[in-house]
């Protein structure tokens, strides 16, 4: 896709039969660099996706997966947001009378009924007698001491107490709720300010800080070095990064994680002091290898790839990394690598890249 987008203008004037998508659930926009590349191949009659990922429950992705596809099967997007995004959006409200509850079953029956007569679908089901058996264990990481009291010092700021207490009734004593009273905006907070920089409240507000407001408790949840600013953030990201990690740490605990620096010494990187999930793969390694497996370590980000780097090192484990900056046509030779080389015991891999 990288290189459809970047040789798209010769691409388009070869006469091409057919074009098969790979990996096609990426075709849910127009507005990437990708999305507007493929409509360029619009003159291609026959086109086929493949996809093992479901698209998510966005109806208009799905409007732009289809009509990429096959144009025009879902009417135009204006006919389709009258005809089935709507119905069924008012349907998923809680306050939907049982009449429009009907009518977005009856739609989106008919919708389902429609997508069917373009989709192949198969399920593992069909060769599960030649896969071998799968065992599968969730592990609950509990969080340390510290990730504890920065999530807890996180929830009490303005920002997510805006969230959490949004339905709440609203304290100036009117019979509305707390996020459609006196509580949309939070101009005193970090989050909501900076997706607001003209100081307005947008149509969503508060709910358009949700999202924002999770991820950064996920960064809190996964380690506590992603929430300092790095050296490769723009001036204005360096300054977020730094307000909101002063008042996740507080001063006293930021000095006890070394600052507003990112870490950078080995040791200090691959101390399982501060991280939950860091302490039980610890104790999960020598287990692994005792038993002869191999290991894959996912993770949606390589700063976190770089501190488990650290973190094998100094418990003497051989690993490989891919990432975004590993060369395409060195990605196999790496799993080759990895496979072969009974030495490495560990690859650490970006979700993306992997």
């Amino acid at each position: 896709y990288e290189a459809l987008v970047k040789h798209v203008l010769f691409i388009k004037e070869i006469k091409w039969a057919c074009i098969i998508f790979d990996e096609a659930h990426r075709l849910k926009s127009r507005k990437t660099k990708l999305g507007a590349a493929v409509q360029k191949l619009s003159k291609i009659k026959c086109k086929l996706a493949l996809t093992g990922t479901p698209l998510q429950n966005d109806l208009m992705e799905l409007w732009c997966f289809f009509d990429t596809i096959c144009p025009g099967s879902l009417g135009d997007e204006s006919d389709f947001k009258i005809e089935y995004r709507t119905p069924i959006l008012q349907g998923r409200k809680r306050t939907a009378s049982r009449r429009v509850l009907g009518r977005a079953s009856h739609v989106r029956e008919k919708l389902e009924k429609l997508i069917s007569k373009m989709i192949l679908q198969r399920f593992k089901t069909i060769i599960a007698d030649q896969l071998p058996i799968k065992e599968e264990k969730v592990i609950f990481c509990r969080m340390s001491d510290s990730q504890l009291a920065v999530y807890d010092r996180v929830l009490k700021s303005p920002d997510f107490q805006m969230i959490i207490r949004k339905n709440e009734p609203c304290d100036c004593g009117r019979p509305m709720e707390r996020g459609k009273c006196c509580h949309q905006t939070c101009p005193e907070g970090l989050v909501w300010p900076r997706s607001h920089p003209a100081g307005g409240a947008c149509k969503n507000c508060p709910n358009c800080v949700a999202l924002g407001c999770m991820a950064w408790l996920t960064k809190i949840g996964c380690h506590l070095e992603l929430l300092k600013p790095r050296p490769d953030h723009s001036e204005e990201d360096q300054k977020y990064y730094s307000d909101f990690a002063r008042m996740a740490f507080g001063e006293e605990q930021l000095e006890a994680v070394g600052g507003l620096q990112p870490q950078s010494r080995l040791m200090d990187l691959a101390s399982t002091e501060h991280c939950g999930k860091m302490r039980v793969l610890e104790k999960l390694l020598p287990i692994w290898k005792k038993c002869g497996n191999k290991l894959l370590l996912f993770s949606c980000y390589t700063k976190v790839l770089d501190i488990l780097g650290k973190f094998m090192t100094s418990k003497g484990y051989q690993y490989l990394r891919l990432d975004g900056k590993t060369p395409s046509h060195m990605r196999l030779s790496y799993c080759d690598h990895f496979n072969n080389d009974s030495s490495i015991f560990c690859f650490l891999i970006s979700t993306n890249a992997g």
